[in-house]
Protein backbone atom coordinates (compact mmCIF):
# COMPACT_ATOMS: atom_id res chain seq x y z
CA UNK A 1 0.00 0.00 0.00
CA UNK A 2 1.00 3.35 -0.61
CA UNK A 3 1.17 6.02 1.80
CA UNK A 4 -0.87 8.88 1.71
CA UNK A 5 1.47 11.13 2.84
CA UNK A 6 3.26 10.39 -0.52
CA UNK A 7 0.71 10.66 -2.68
CA UNK A 8 0.27 14.40 -0.98
CA UNK A 9 3.32 14.95 -2.12
CA UNK A 10 3.21 14.06 -5.12
CA UNK A 11 0.04 15.78 -6.27
CA UNK A 12 1.40 18.96 -5.09
CA UNK A 13 4.50 18.18 -7.10
CA UNK A 14 2.67 17.40 -10.11
CA UNK A 15 0.32 20.81 -9.34
CA UNK A 16 3.50 22.86 -8.95
CA UNK A 17 4.96 21.29 -12.12
CA UNK A 18 1.93 22.21 -13.98
CA UNK A 19 1.91 26.01 -12.51
CA UNK A 20 5.60 26.32 -13.79
CA UNK A 21 4.22 25.00 -17.27
CA UNK A 22 1.49 27.66 -16.88
CA UNK A 23 3.79 30.43 -15.91
CA UNK A 24 6.29 29.42 -18.74
CA UNK A 25 3.76 29.27 -21.30
CA UNK A 26 2.19 33.18 -19.86
CA UNK A 27 6.02 34.06 -20.15
CA UNK A 28 6.15 32.95 -23.82
CA UNK A 29 3.21 34.46 -25.03
CA UNK A 30 4.61 37.84 -22.86
CA UNK A 31 7.96 37.91 -24.64
CA UNK A 32 6.12 37.35 -27.89
CA UNK A 33 4.03 39.97 -27.11
CA UNK A 34 6.50 42.45 -26.25
CA UNK A 35 8.24 41.39 -29.44
CA UNK A 36 5.35 42.81 -31.45
CA UNK A 37 5.12 45.60 -29.63
CA UNK A 38 8.98 46.30 -30.25
CA UNK A 39 8.56 45.68 -33.91
CA UNK A 40 5.20 48.34 -34.07
CA UNK A 41 7.18 50.46 -31.82
CA UNK A 42 9.83 50.25 -34.70
CA UNK A 43 7.32 50.94 -37.79
CA UNK A 44 5.68 53.51 -36.09
CA UNK A 45 8.70 55.40 -34.68
CA UNK A 46 12.22 54.39 -36.43
CA UNK A 47 10.59 54.06 -39.87
CA UNK A 48 8.05 57.16 -39.28
CA UNK A 49 8.67 59.47 -41.90
CA UNK A 50 7.68 62.32 -40.03
CA UNK A 51 10.40 63.45 -36.78
CA UNK A 52 9.30 62.27 -33.94
CA UNK A 53 11.49 63.87 -30.26
CA UNK A 54 11.11 64.33 -26.65
CA UNK A 55 12.82 67.63 -25.45
CA UNK A 56 13.42 68.75 -21.81
CA UNK A 57 12.02 71.62 -20.60
CA UNK A 58 15.84 73.52 -21.61
CA UNK A 59 14.53 72.54 -25.10
CA UNK A 60 17.39 69.78 -25.54
CA UNK A 61 16.79 66.62 -27.33
CA UNK A 62 16.36 63.19 -24.69
CA UNK A 63 15.05 60.98 -28.12
CA UNK A 64 14.63 61.71 -31.52
CA UNK A 65 13.21 59.68 -34.36
CA UNK A 66 15.86 58.66 -37.43
CA UNK A 67 13.75 61.00 -39.63
CA UNK A 68 14.28 63.85 -36.86
CA UNK A 69 18.04 63.47 -37.73
CA UNK A 70 17.03 63.57 -41.35
CA UNK A 71 14.78 66.68 -40.94
CA UNK A 72 17.53 68.28 -39.04
CA UNK A 73 20.57 67.43 -41.08
CA UNK A 74 22.62 65.72 -38.58
CA UNK A 75 23.78 61.64 -38.52
CA UNK A 76 21.39 59.31 -36.87
CA UNK A 77 22.03 59.22 -32.90
CA UNK A 78 23.91 62.60 -32.83
CA UNK A 79 20.76 64.65 -32.03
CA UNK A 80 20.14 63.52 -28.20
CA UNK A 81 21.53 66.37 -25.92
CA UNK A 82 21.77 69.13 -28.24
CA UNK A 83 19.07 71.79 -28.09
CA UNK A 84 16.87 73.40 -30.73
CA UNK A 85 18.95 76.55 -30.28
CA UNK A 86 21.41 75.24 -32.28
CA UNK A 87 18.96 74.73 -35.29
CA UNK A 88 17.30 78.10 -35.22
CA UNK A 89 18.34 82.10 -35.05
CA UNK A 90 16.99 84.24 -31.99
CA UNK A 91 13.71 85.01 -33.63
CA UNK A 92 12.65 81.30 -34.35
CA UNK A 93 13.91 80.16 -30.74
CA UNK A 94 11.83 82.80 -29.25
CA UNK A 95 8.57 81.40 -30.76
CA UNK A 96 9.79 77.95 -29.62
CA UNK A 97 10.07 79.30 -26.02
CA UNK A 98 6.59 80.98 -26.17
CA UNK A 99 5.41 77.90 -27.30
CA UNK A 100 6.95 76.08 -24.30
CA UNK A 101 5.28 78.72 -22.02
CA UNK A 102 1.93 77.40 -23.32
CA UNK A 103 2.63 74.13 -22.54
CA UNK A 104 3.25 74.88 -18.98
CA UNK A 105 -0.41 75.56 -18.69
CA UNK A 106 -0.83 72.13 -20.16
CA UNK A 107 -1.32 73.29 -23.86
CA UNK A 108 -1.05 71.38 -26.74
CA UNK A 109 0.21 74.02 -29.43
CA UNK A 110 1.48 73.77 -33.20
CA UNK A 111 3.66 76.55 -35.14
CA UNK A 112 5.46 76.93 -37.76
CA UNK A 113 9.36 77.55 -37.24
CA UNK A 114 12.38 78.16 -39.63
CA UNK A 115 15.50 75.40 -39.14
CA UNK A 116 19.14 76.23 -40.14
CA UNK A 117 19.76 73.17 -40.88
CA UNK A 118 23.58 71.73 -40.11
CA UNK A 119 24.74 71.86 -43.92
CA UNK A 120 23.61 75.55 -44.06
CA UNK A 121 19.83 75.30 -45.31
CA UNK A 122 17.19 77.05 -44.14
CA UNK A 123 13.68 74.47 -43.55
CA UNK A 124 10.22 75.79 -42.55
CA UNK A 125 8.96 72.67 -40.16
CA UNK A 126 6.03 72.41 -39.04
CA UNK A 127 5.93 71.75 -35.10
CA UNK A 128 3.19 69.47 -32.80
CA UNK A 129 3.77 69.52 -29.63
CA UNK A 130 1.71 67.90 -27.11
CA UNK A 131 3.18 68.53 -23.25
CA UNK A 132 4.83 65.44 -20.68
CA UNK A 133 3.66 65.99 -17.17
CA UNK A 134 4.56 64.48 -14.25
CA UNK A 135 1.74 62.95 -10.93
CA UNK A 136 2.10 66.79 -9.95
CA UNK A 137 1.47 68.19 -12.99
CA UNK A 138 4.70 69.68 -13.72
CA UNK A 139 6.08 69.92 -17.18
CA UNK A 140 9.16 67.21 -17.00
CA UNK A 141 9.19 67.85 -21.20
CA UNK A 142 7.27 67.51 -24.83
CA UNK A 143 6.65 65.53 -27.34
CA UNK A 144 7.41 66.84 -30.94
CA UNK A 145 6.31 66.28 -34.44
CA UNK A 146 8.37 67.43 -36.70
CA UNK A 147 7.08 67.87 -40.50
CA UNK A 148 8.87 69.47 -43.63
CA UNK A 149 6.58 72.06 -45.22
CA UNK A 150 9.06 74.03 -47.10
CA UNK A 151 8.05 72.56 -50.51
CA UNK A 152 4.28 73.68 -49.28
CA UNK A 153 5.48 77.06 -48.39
CA UNK A 154 7.76 77.18 -51.68
CA UNK A 155 4.51 76.30 -54.20
CA UNK A 156 1.87 78.79 -51.83
CA UNK A 157 4.34 81.43 -52.30
CA UNK A 158 4.48 80.55 -56.25
CA UNK A 159 0.61 80.68 -56.42
CA UNK A 160 0.90 84.03 -54.19
CA UNK A 161 3.73 85.11 -56.83
CA UNK A 162 1.03 84.32 -59.75
CA UNK A 163 -1.85 85.54 -58.21
CA UNK A 164 -0.30 88.88 -57.39
CA UNK A 165 0.79 89.25 -61.01
CA UNK A 166 -2.70 88.21 -61.88
CA UNK A 167 -3.96 91.11 -59.70
CA UNK A 168 -1.64 93.45 -61.21
CA UNK A 169 -1.73 92.57 -64.55
CA UNK A 170 -5.64 93.07 -64.00
CA UNK A 171 -5.33 96.74 -62.55
CA UNK A 172 -2.86 98.16 -65.44
CA UNK A 173 -5.29 96.24 -67.68
CA UNK A 174 -8.39 98.46 -66.33
CA UNK A 175 -5.71 101.67 -65.81
CA UNK A 176 -5.24 100.91 -69.66
CA UNK A 177 -8.84 101.21 -71.04
CA UNK A 178 -9.49 103.69 -68.88
CA UNK A 179 -6.71 105.53 -70.32
CA UNK A 180 -7.50 105.30 -73.83
CA UNK A 181 -10.88 106.12 -73.65
CA UNK A 182 -9.66 109.51 -71.98
CA UNK A 183 -7.23 109.43 -74.62
CA UNK A 184 -9.75 108.62 -77.16
CA UNK A 185 -12.36 112.01 -76.11
CA UNK A 186 -9.10 114.34 -74.84
CA UNK A 187 -7.88 113.85 -78.75
CA UNK A 188 -11.06 115.00 -80.39
CA UNK A 189 -10.97 118.21 -78.39
CA UNK A 190 -7.41 118.52 -78.83
CA UNK A 191 -7.56 118.36 -83.10
CA UNK A 192 -10.11 121.28 -83.20
CA UNK A 193 -8.31 123.33 -80.44
CA UNK A 194 -5.07 122.85 -82.40
CA UNK A 195 -6.21 123.16 -85.57
CA UNK A 196 -8.32 126.46 -85.29
CA UNK A 197 -5.33 127.78 -83.49
CA UNK A 198 -2.99 127.26 -86.24
CA UNK A 199 -5.81 128.37 -89.15
CA UNK A 200 -6.21 131.75 -87.14
CA UNK A 201 -2.32 131.66 -86.63
CA UNK A 202 -2.25 131.81 -90.35
CA UNK A 203 -4.41 134.84 -90.74
CA UNK A 204 -2.84 136.85 -88.24
CA UNK A 205 -0.43 139.83 -88.86
CA UNK A 206 2.57 139.35 -87.30
CA UNK A 207 2.11 142.55 -85.19
CA UNK A 208 -1.59 141.16 -84.10
CA UNK A 209 -1.35 141.56 -80.30
CA UNK A 210 -3.42 138.46 -79.68
CA UNK A 211 -0.80 136.50 -81.41
CA UNK A 212 1.26 135.24 -78.62
CA UNK A 213 -1.78 134.09 -77.34
CA UNK A 214 -2.56 132.01 -80.02
CA UNK A 215 0.85 130.81 -79.69
CA UNK A 216 0.32 129.83 -76.15
CA UNK A 217 -2.55 127.93 -77.36
CA UNK A 218 -0.70 125.90 -79.47
CA UNK A 219 2.44 125.14 -76.93
CA UNK A 220 0.00 124.26 -74.32
CA UNK A 221 -2.05 121.90 -77.14
CA UNK A 222 1.50 120.43 -77.98
CA UNK A 223 2.28 119.32 -74.40
CA UNK A 224 -1.52 118.13 -73.78
CA UNK A 225 -0.70 115.86 -77.61
CA UNK A 226 1.75 114.46 -75.76
CA UNK A 227 0.30 113.09 -72.72
CA UNK A 228 -2.68 111.85 -74.66
CA UNK A 229 0.20 110.00 -76.91
CA UNK A 230 1.72 108.38 -73.87
CA UNK A 231 -1.92 107.61 -72.64
CA UNK A 232 -2.07 105.29 -75.39
CA UNK A 233 1.38 103.80 -75.69
CA UNK A 234 0.27 102.33 -72.03
CA UNK A 235 -2.87 101.51 -73.01
CA UNK A 236 -1.60 99.19 -75.58
CA UNK A 237 -4.27 101.16 -77.97
CA UNK A 238 -1.34 102.91 -80.19
CA UNK A 239 -1.11 102.93 -83.56
CA UNK A 240 2.31 100.90 -84.38
CA UNK A 241 4.00 101.07 -87.96
CA UNK A 242 5.71 97.63 -87.32
CA UNK A 243 8.83 96.48 -89.72
CA UNK A 244 11.71 94.15 -88.83
CA UNK A 245 14.38 95.34 -87.39
CA UNK A 246 17.80 94.61 -86.15
CA UNK A 247 18.00 95.38 -82.26
CA UNK A 248 21.75 96.00 -82.23
CA UNK A 249 21.54 98.37 -84.78
CA UNK A 250 18.80 100.51 -83.30
CA UNK A 251 20.60 100.72 -79.97
CA UNK A 252 24.13 101.62 -82.04
CA UNK A 253 22.46 104.38 -83.91
CA UNK A 254 20.55 105.71 -81.11
CA UNK A 255 24.04 105.73 -78.83
CA UNK A 256 25.67 108.80 -79.92
CA UNK A 257 22.21 110.88 -79.13
CA UNK A 258 21.55 109.19 -75.84
CA UNK A 259 25.66 110.11 -75.03
CA UNK A 260 24.44 113.70 -75.29
CA UNK A 261 21.10 113.75 -73.73
CA UNK A 262 22.22 111.72 -70.33
CA UNK A 263 25.42 114.76 -70.19
CA UNK A 264 29.30 114.02 -69.40
CA UNK A 265 29.11 113.24 -65.82
CA UNK A 266 27.67 109.56 -66.71
CA UNK A 267 29.92 106.84 -68.38
CA UNK A 268 27.85 104.93 -71.05
CA UNK A 269 28.98 101.13 -71.89
CA UNK A 270 26.98 99.40 -74.71
CA UNK A 271 27.86 95.37 -75.29
CA UNK A 272 26.34 93.96 -77.86
CA UNK A 273 26.28 90.57 -79.52
CA UNK A 274 26.14 89.57 -82.97
CA UNK A 275 23.85 86.67 -82.77
CA UNK A 276 20.82 88.44 -81.26
CA UNK A 277 17.95 87.70 -83.59
CA UNK A 278 15.33 90.05 -85.59
CA UNK A 279 12.19 91.33 -83.85
CA UNK A 280 9.40 93.31 -85.16
CA UNK A 281 8.71 96.72 -83.84
CA UNK A 282 7.86 100.30 -84.51
CA UNK A 283 11.50 101.89 -84.68
CA UNK A 284 9.92 105.18 -83.81
CA UNK A 285 8.27 103.94 -80.41
CA UNK A 286 11.21 101.50 -79.90
CA UNK A 287 13.78 104.55 -79.54
CA UNK A 288 11.16 106.13 -77.72
CA UNK A 289 11.52 103.45 -74.62
CA UNK A 290 15.24 103.66 -74.90
CA UNK A 291 15.43 107.02 -74.53
CA UNK A 292 12.72 107.00 -71.56
CA UNK A 293 14.60 104.59 -69.90
CA UNK A 294 17.79 106.49 -70.54
CA UNK A 295 16.49 109.41 -68.98
CA UNK A 296 15.32 108.46 -66.03
CA UNK A 297 18.66 106.51 -65.53
CA UNK A 298 19.89 110.15 -65.67
CA UNK A 299 17.67 111.48 -63.22
CA UNK A 300 18.66 108.35 -60.92
CA UNK A 301 22.39 109.28 -61.22
CA UNK A 302 21.98 113.57 -60.27
CA UNK A 303 25.85 113.26 -59.12
CA UNK A 304 27.08 110.98 -61.82
CA UNK A 305 27.15 107.48 -62.58
CA UNK A 306 27.28 104.47 -65.16
CA UNK A 307 24.67 103.78 -67.37
CA UNK A 308 24.96 100.42 -69.59
CA UNK A 309 23.05 98.84 -71.77
CA UNK A 310 23.09 95.44 -73.48
CA UNK A 311 21.62 93.36 -76.51
CA UNK A 312 21.83 90.11 -76.19
CA UNK A 313 19.56 86.83 -77.09
CA UNK A 314 18.37 85.01 -74.28
CA UNK A 315 16.51 81.30 -73.93
CA UNK A 316 14.21 81.27 -70.78
CA UNK A 317 13.43 77.76 -69.69
CA UNK A 318 9.54 77.51 -68.97
CA UNK A 319 11.12 75.59 -65.68
CA UNK A 320 12.62 79.15 -64.31
CA UNK A 321 9.53 81.16 -65.37
CA UNK A 322 6.75 79.96 -67.33
CA UNK A 323 5.61 83.29 -68.24
CA UNK A 324 8.58 84.12 -70.20
CA UNK A 325 9.63 81.10 -71.62
CA UNK A 326 10.54 81.32 -75.08
CA UNK A 327 13.42 82.89 -77.00
CA UNK A 328 13.99 86.84 -77.09
CA UNK A 329 16.13 89.33 -77.96
CA UNK A 330 16.98 91.02 -74.64
CA UNK A 331 17.53 94.93 -74.20
CA UNK A 332 18.68 95.69 -71.07
CA UNK A 333 19.34 99.11 -69.30
CA UNK A 334 21.17 99.25 -66.00
CA UNK A 335 22.31 102.19 -63.92
CA UNK A 336 24.12 102.50 -61.06
CA UNK A 337 21.51 105.31 -59.51
CA UNK A 338 19.79 105.69 -56.60
CA UNK A 339 17.66 102.53 -56.88
CA UNK A 340 14.31 102.30 -55.45
CA UNK A 341 12.19 100.43 -52.71
CA UNK A 342 9.93 96.86 -53.77
CA UNK A 343 6.60 99.25 -52.88
CA UNK A 344 7.82 101.94 -55.93
CA UNK A 345 8.81 98.95 -58.37
CA UNK A 346 5.46 97.24 -58.21
CA UNK A 347 4.07 101.15 -59.32
CA UNK A 348 6.15 101.90 -61.48
CA UNK A 349 4.58 101.43 -64.87
CA UNK A 350 1.01 102.85 -63.41
CA UNK A 351 0.20 106.46 -65.18
CA UNK A 352 0.74 109.33 -63.37
CA UNK A 353 2.92 107.53 -60.23
CA UNK A 354 6.21 109.24 -60.24
CA UNK A 355 8.88 109.60 -57.34
CA UNK A 356 9.94 112.99 -59.13
CA UNK A 357 9.36 116.63 -58.12
CA UNK A 358 6.01 117.98 -59.59
CA UNK A 359 7.42 120.02 -61.83
CA UNK A 360 10.19 117.54 -63.42
CA UNK A 361 7.75 114.18 -64.60
CA UNK A 362 4.08 113.31 -65.57
CA UNK A 363 4.42 109.86 -64.38
CA UNK A 364 4.10 108.34 -67.63
CA UNK A 365 7.28 108.01 -69.28
CA UNK A 366 7.81 104.52 -67.71
CA UNK A 367 3.80 103.87 -68.57
CA UNK A 368 4.46 104.41 -72.20
CA UNK A 369 7.28 101.85 -72.66
CA UNK A 370 5.04 99.09 -70.40
CA UNK A 371 2.50 100.13 -73.08
CA UNK A 372 5.31 99.72 -76.50
CA UNK A 373 6.86 96.45 -75.11
CA UNK A 374 3.41 94.49 -74.22
CA UNK A 375 2.02 95.76 -77.75
CA UNK A 376 4.79 93.90 -80.03
CA UNK A 377 4.28 90.78 -78.09
CA UNK A 378 7.07 91.52 -75.40
CA UNK A 379 7.54 91.99 -71.65
CA UNK A 380 9.32 94.19 -69.14
CA UNK A 381 11.41 93.04 -65.70
CA UNK A 382 12.88 94.85 -63.44
CA UNK A 383 15.13 94.76 -60.45
CA UNK A 384 16.01 97.28 -58.12
CA UNK A 385 17.45 98.03 -54.68
CA UNK A 386 17.94 101.90 -52.78
CA UNK A 387 20.99 102.47 -53.20
CA UNK A 388 21.60 99.95 -55.64
CA UNK A 389 20.78 100.93 -58.85
CA UNK A 390 17.85 99.71 -61.04
CA UNK A 391 17.87 97.40 -64.42
CA UNK A 392 14.86 97.09 -66.87
CA UNK A 393 15.32 94.15 -69.36
CA UNK A 394 12.96 94.35 -72.45
CA UNK A 395 12.10 90.78 -73.75
CA UNK A 396 11.25 91.19 -77.16
CA UNK A 397 9.88 88.22 -79.33
CA UNK A 398 12.63 87.40 -81.87
CA UNK A 399 11.23 86.65 -85.74
CA UNK A 400 12.76 85.07 -88.55
CA UNK A 401 11.93 87.43 -91.48
CA UNK A 402 14.60 89.88 -92.60
CA UNK A 403 15.40 93.14 -91.78
CA UNK A 404 13.09 95.78 -93.59
CA UNK A 405 14.16 97.98 -96.39
CA UNK A 406 13.85 101.93 -95.05
CA UNK A 407 13.73 103.05 -98.28
CA UNK A 408 10.40 103.54 -99.74
CA UNK A 409 9.43 102.46 -103.29
CA UNK A 410 8.23 105.32 -105.94
CA UNK A 411 6.60 102.21 -107.84
CA UNK A 412 3.08 103.24 -108.72
CA UNK A 413 3.38 106.97 -107.95
CA UNK A 414 0.90 109.43 -109.62
CA UNK A 415 0.40 112.88 -109.40
CA UNK A 416 -3.16 114.22 -108.12
CA UNK A 417 -2.98 118.02 -108.18
CA UNK A 418 -4.88 120.30 -105.57
CA UNK A 419 -7.94 121.31 -106.32
CA UNK A 420 -8.62 118.28 -109.18
CA UNK A 421 -9.52 116.08 -106.24
CA UNK A 422 -12.46 115.32 -104.36
CA UNK A 423 -12.42 114.28 -100.64
CA UNK A 424 -15.01 112.59 -98.55
CA UNK A 425 -14.16 113.06 -94.83
CA UNK A 426 -16.33 110.64 -92.58
CA UNK A 427 -16.38 111.92 -88.76
CA UNK A 428 -19.23 111.66 -85.88
CA UNK A 429 -17.15 114.61 -84.33
CA UNK A 430 -18.48 117.61 -85.76
CA UNK A 431 -16.29 119.66 -84.35
CA UNK A 432 -13.29 117.75 -85.95
CA UNK A 433 -15.32 117.24 -89.18
CA UNK A 434 -15.64 120.84 -89.77
CA UNK A 435 -12.08 121.46 -88.72
CA UNK A 436 -10.61 118.64 -91.61
CA UNK A 437 -13.15 120.48 -94.13
CA UNK A 438 -11.78 123.45 -93.93
CA UNK A 439 -7.90 123.34 -93.40
CA UNK A 440 -8.51 120.67 -96.98
CA UNK A 441 -11.05 123.42 -98.88
CA UNK A 442 -7.95 126.22 -97.79
CA UNK A 443 -5.80 124.11 -100.28
CA UNK A 444 -7.69 123.70 -102.84
CA UNK A 445 -10.24 120.18 -102.47
CA UNK A 446 -13.18 119.95 -102.99
CA UNK A 447 -14.81 118.58 -100.00
CA UNK A 448 -17.90 116.62 -98.77
CA UNK A 449 -18.88 115.54 -95.23
CA UNK A 450 -21.01 112.59 -93.73
CA UNK A 451 -21.20 112.06 -89.97
CA UNK A 452 -21.83 108.47 -90.24
CA UNK A 453 -21.33 105.15 -92.16
CA UNK A 454 -25.00 105.56 -93.33
CA UNK A 455 -24.00 108.70 -94.95
CA UNK A 456 -21.19 108.51 -96.38
CA UNK A 457 -22.61 105.51 -98.59
CA UNK A 458 -25.37 107.98 -99.88
CA UNK A 459 -23.04 110.61 -100.75
CA UNK A 460 -20.89 108.49 -102.69
CA UNK A 461 -23.74 107.00 -104.24
CA UNK A 462 -25.04 110.33 -105.40
CA UNK A 463 -21.96 112.22 -106.08
CA UNK A 464 -22.23 113.84 -109.36
CA UNK A 465 -18.42 113.08 -109.72
CA UNK A 466 -15.38 111.28 -109.39
CA UNK A 467 -14.15 111.05 -105.15
CA UNK A 468 -10.45 110.58 -104.89
CA UNK A 469 -10.43 109.71 -101.14
CA UNK A 470 -12.20 109.01 -98.11
CA UNK A 471 -10.83 109.94 -94.73
CA UNK A 472 -12.69 107.61 -92.15
CA UNK A 473 -12.98 107.83 -88.61
CA UNK A 474 -11.95 104.09 -87.26
CA UNK A 475 -15.12 104.36 -84.50
CA UNK A 476 -18.26 105.48 -86.23
CA UNK A 477 -22.06 104.66 -85.13
CA UNK A 478 -23.40 101.92 -86.58
CA UNK A 479 -20.29 100.65 -88.14
CA UNK A 480 -16.14 100.70 -87.80
CA UNK A 481 -14.16 102.68 -90.33
CA UNK A 482 -12.54 99.12 -91.35
CA UNK A 483 -16.05 98.26 -92.00
CA UNK A 484 -17.58 100.75 -93.81
CA UNK A 485 -14.10 100.83 -95.82
CA UNK A 486 -14.48 96.82 -97.21
CA UNK A 487 -17.90 97.81 -98.05
CA UNK A 488 -16.49 100.76 -100.11
CA UNK A 489 -13.46 98.96 -101.31
CA UNK A 490 -16.08 96.32 -102.99
CA UNK A 491 -17.90 98.53 -104.96
CA UNK A 492 -15.55 101.29 -105.53
CA UNK A 493 -12.54 99.76 -105.39
CA UNK A 494 -10.34 102.44 -106.95
CA UNK A 495 -11.17 104.73 -104.38
CA UNK A 496 -8.06 105.38 -101.45
CA UNK A 497 -8.47 105.29 -97.70
CA UNK A 498 -7.36 107.37 -94.78
CA UNK A 499 -7.99 106.56 -91.55
CA UNK A 500 -7.89 108.33 -88.47
CA UNK A 501 -8.69 108.20 -84.46
CA UNK A 502 -7.55 109.14 -81.33
CA UNK A 503 -8.07 105.29 -80.38
CA UNK A 504 -7.98 102.84 -82.80
CA UNK A 505 -9.57 100.34 -80.12
CA UNK A 506 -7.67 97.74 -82.12
CA UNK A 507 -9.99 98.26 -85.42
CA UNK A 508 -7.30 98.40 -87.42
CA UNK A 509 -5.95 95.14 -87.27
CA UNK A 510 -4.36 92.63 -84.58
CA UNK A 511 -3.29 94.96 -81.31
CA UNK A 512 -3.73 98.90 -83.90
CA UNK A 513 -1.28 97.05 -85.95
CA UNK A 514 -1.63 98.69 -89.97
CA UNK A 515 -1.94 95.99 -92.40
CA UNK A 516 0.04 96.34 -95.26
CA UNK A 517 -1.15 99.23 -97.38
CA UNK A 518 -3.59 101.03 -94.94
CA UNK A 519 -2.70 105.03 -94.73
CA UNK A 520 -3.13 106.45 -90.79
CA UNK A 521 -3.31 109.72 -89.24
CA UNK A 522 -3.25 109.75 -85.51
CA UNK A 523 -5.74 112.30 -83.66
CA UNK A 524 -4.71 115.10 -83.00
CA UNK A 525 -2.96 116.12 -85.83
CA UNK A 526 -2.08 119.75 -86.95
CA UNK A 527 -3.07 121.32 -90.02
CA UNK A 528 0.26 120.92 -91.98
CA UNK A 529 -0.07 116.97 -91.44
CA UNK A 530 -3.41 116.99 -92.69
CA UNK A 531 -2.56 118.13 -96.08
CA UNK A 532 1.01 116.51 -96.21
CA UNK A 533 -0.94 113.18 -95.64
CA UNK A 534 -3.65 113.99 -98.11
CA UNK A 535 -0.99 114.89 -100.42
CA UNK A 536 0.96 111.83 -100.23
CA UNK A 537 -1.79 109.42 -100.52
CA UNK A 538 -3.17 110.95 -103.68
CA UNK A 539 0.45 111.44 -105.51
CA UNK A 540 1.37 107.54 -104.73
Amino acid sequence: MSDPRHDEEIDALRARVADLELRAREHGLLREELERSERRYRNLVEKQHEGLGIVDPDERFTFANPAAHRIFGVATGTLVGRSLEEFTDPESFAKVKAQTALRKERQESVYEMELLRADGERRIILVSASPQLDDAGDLTGTFGVFRDVTEIHSSLAERERLEQQLRHSQKMETAGRLAGGVAHDFNNLLTVVQGSAELMLLRMRHDDPLLSLVKEILEASDMASSLTRQLLAFSTKQVLDLAILDPVDVVRRLERMLRRLIGENIEVAVRTDTEVGQIRADRGQLEQVLINLAVNARDAMPGGGKLSIEVKPERVDVAIDPSLAGDWARISVEDTGVGMSPEVVERIFEPFFTTKEKARGTGLGLSMVYGIVRQIGGQVRVASQPGKGSRFDLYLPQVTETVDDDEPSDAGRRSEPPGMATILVVEDDAGVRRLASLVLKTKGYKVLEAGRGSEAVEVLENASGPIHLVILDVILPGRTGPELARLIGGRWPDLKVLYMSGYPDDALGAHGVLDEGQNFIAKPFSTTELVRKVRSILEG
